[in-house]
Protein backbone atom coordinates (compact mmCIF):
# COMPACT_ATOMS: atom_id res chain seq x y z
CA UNK A 1 0.00 0.00 0.00
CA UNK A 2 2.54 2.38 0.72
CA UNK A 3 4.51 1.48 -2.18
CA UNK A 4 1.60 1.95 -4.12
CA UNK A 5 1.10 5.01 -2.99
CA UNK A 6 4.73 6.50 -3.06
CA UNK A 7 3.91 5.48 -7.39
CA UNK A 8 1.25 7.83 -7.25
CA UNK A 9 2.58 10.85 -5.35
CA UNK A 10 6.06 10.24 -7.56
CA UNK A 11 3.77 9.98 -10.81
CA UNK A 12 2.19 13.28 -9.89
CA UNK A 13 4.90 15.47 -8.96
CA UNK A 14 6.05 14.55 -12.37
CA UNK A 15 3.09 15.64 -14.60
CA UNK A 16 3.14 18.62 -12.10
CA UNK A 17 7.00 19.45 -13.21
CA UNK A 18 6.49 18.55 -16.62
CA UNK A 19 3.40 21.39 -16.59
CA UNK A 20 5.18 24.04 -15.49
CA UNK A 21 7.39 24.87 -18.67
CA UNK A 22 5.33 23.89 -21.73
CA UNK A 23 7.87 23.95 -23.97
CA UNK A 24 11.15 22.65 -21.58
CA UNK A 25 11.48 19.66 -23.72
CA UNK A 26 10.79 20.81 -27.16
CA UNK A 27 12.39 22.20 -30.27
CA UNK A 28 12.00 25.79 -31.05
CA UNK A 29 10.62 24.90 -34.60
CA UNK A 30 8.22 22.33 -33.47
CA UNK A 31 6.34 25.08 -31.78
CA UNK A 32 2.85 26.21 -32.94
CA UNK A 33 1.12 29.29 -32.43
CA UNK A 34 -1.87 27.87 -31.60
CA UNK A 35 -0.53 26.43 -28.72
CA UNK A 36 0.64 29.88 -27.19
CA UNK A 37 -1.77 30.95 -24.94
CA UNK A 38 -0.23 33.36 -22.36
CA UNK A 39 2.02 36.22 -22.41
CA UNK A 40 4.43 34.42 -21.04
CA UNK A 41 3.71 31.26 -23.10
CA UNK A 42 5.11 33.78 -25.47
CA UNK A 43 8.00 34.72 -23.71
CA UNK A 44 8.77 31.12 -23.11
CA UNK A 45 9.18 30.08 -26.65
CA UNK A 46 10.85 33.41 -27.84
CA UNK A 47 13.57 32.38 -24.97
CA UNK A 48 13.35 28.57 -26.84
CA UNK A 49 13.95 30.04 -30.07
CA UNK A 50 17.12 32.37 -28.84
CA UNK A 51 18.64 29.76 -26.86
CA UNK A 52 18.55 26.91 -30.24
CA UNK A 53 19.60 30.31 -32.18
CA UNK A 54 23.25 30.56 -29.62
CA UNK A 55 23.20 27.17 -29.72
CA UNK A 56 23.18 26.47 -33.39
CA UNK A 57 25.76 29.60 -34.01
CA UNK A 58 27.95 28.20 -31.78
CA UNK A 59 31.68 29.38 -31.74
CA UNK A 60 31.73 30.02 -35.66
CA UNK A 61 30.68 33.00 -37.82
CA UNK A 62 27.30 33.78 -38.90
CA UNK A 63 28.53 33.81 -42.26
CA UNK A 64 30.96 31.38 -42.48
CA UNK A 65 28.58 28.35 -40.54
CA UNK A 66 28.10 25.57 -42.67
CA UNK A 67 25.06 25.06 -45.18
CA UNK A 68 23.30 23.13 -42.69
CA UNK A 69 23.84 25.42 -39.62
CA UNK A 70 22.57 28.53 -41.80
CA UNK A 71 19.73 26.79 -42.93
CA UNK A 72 18.27 25.92 -39.52
CA UNK A 73 19.14 29.57 -38.29
CA UNK A 74 17.27 31.01 -41.19
CA UNK A 75 14.31 28.90 -40.08
CA UNK A 76 14.84 29.43 -36.60
CA UNK A 77 15.01 33.17 -37.41
CA UNK A 78 11.73 32.89 -39.52
CA UNK A 79 10.31 31.09 -36.76
CA UNK A 80 11.12 33.78 -33.80
CA UNK A 81 9.27 36.73 -36.14
CA UNK A 82 6.38 34.87 -36.59
CA UNK A 83 5.95 33.88 -32.93
CA UNK A 84 7.61 37.52 -32.06
CA UNK A 85 5.03 39.48 -34.55
CA UNK A 86 2.50 37.36 -33.02
CA UNK A 87 2.93 38.05 -29.41
CA UNK A 88 2.97 41.84 -30.28
CA UNK A 89 -0.32 41.71 -31.47
CA UNK A 90 -1.84 40.08 -28.86
CA UNK A 91 0.26 41.52 -25.84
CA UNK A 92 1.53 44.79 -24.44
CA UNK A 93 5.45 45.02 -23.33
CA UNK A 94 4.24 45.61 -19.96
CA UNK A 95 2.24 42.65 -20.17
CA UNK A 96 4.99 40.45 -21.67
CA UNK A 97 7.40 42.49 -19.35
CA UNK A 98 5.57 40.59 -16.33
CA UNK A 99 7.09 36.65 -17.11
CA UNK A 100 9.88 35.86 -14.58
CA UNK A 101 12.04 35.06 -17.83
CA UNK A 102 11.57 38.60 -19.51
CA UNK A 103 14.62 40.02 -18.57
CA UNK A 104 17.25 36.81 -19.57
CA UNK A 105 14.99 36.56 -22.54
CA UNK A 106 15.77 40.02 -23.44
CA UNK A 107 19.37 39.61 -22.89
CA UNK A 108 19.49 36.56 -24.97
CA UNK A 109 18.21 38.76 -27.77
CA UNK A 110 21.06 41.51 -27.30
CA UNK A 111 23.67 38.25 -27.73
CA UNK A 112 21.81 37.70 -30.95
CA UNK A 113 21.97 40.95 -32.01
CA UNK A 114 25.56 40.69 -31.43
CA UNK A 115 26.23 38.04 -34.03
Amino acid sequence: MKKRLFVLAVSFLMMVASSSCKFETRKALEIELSELNSACDYVDAIELILDEMIETKGDGIIGQLTETKTERMDALIEKYILVAKDAGNKFSKDELSQCSNFNDTVEKFMKIEGL
